[in-house]
């Protein structure tokens, strides 16, 4: 361990805030110097204050969609708790095999943002609405192949995260 002593989960933790710390230090440089995307300058008040409500007009609703998933499933969590940690695993189990499912939902509708946007942008409505109909159906495919897919696998895959029979069924 180069001298160093095991750090165990704080060392996961330290390795985790320095890699980032070193990857936000990377990031500024090459938006600054490289890109030149970055302006360093004091703005008045009433710019800082026109700055907030654009960034909160778009960011309070993505951030509240994004946090959203968090509270549900910790209230299903709590919940379900009453059953005891036999339950309260299989819920853990099932979120991370349902956020594997999701991924792809989100995957999409990262990638459609910029394309409604630019087709809206550019008046081209009948693109938008072809994505979004496409979307539609995909989405339902999706999620009806997620079902079958659990419907008939539920058991393997949750005995994959757990060996207690309980937690499996």
């Amino acid at each position: 361990l180069f001298g160093f002593p095991r750090l165990e989960l704080a060392g996961a933790a330290l390795a985790t805030v320095v890699s980032r710390a070193l990857t936000l230090v990377v990031a500024l440089y090459i938006l600054h110097y490289k890109k030149r995307m970055l302006a360093i300058f004091i703005p008045s008040f009433k710019e800082m204050i026109r700055s907030c409500k654009e960034l909160l007009y778009v960011g309070l609703p993505a951030s509240m969609t994004n946090i959203l998933f968090a509270v549900t499933t910790g209230v299903v969590t709590r919940i379900v708790s009453v059953y005891g940690p036999g339950a309260v695993a299989a819920v853990g189990v099932g979120t991370r095999l349902e956020s594997l499912i999701i991924m792809v939902y989100f995957s999409m509708m990262t990638a459609l943002v910029p394309f409604f946007g630019q087709n809206w942008g550019a008046g081209k409505l009948d693109r938008v609405h072809e994505a979004q109909r496409k979307s539609y159906i995909f989405s339902m495919v999706w999620g009806a192949a997620a079902f079958i897919l659990f419907l008939f696998t539920g058991k393997f895959l949750g005995g994959i995260f757990s060996r207690d029979p309980y937690v499996v069924a």
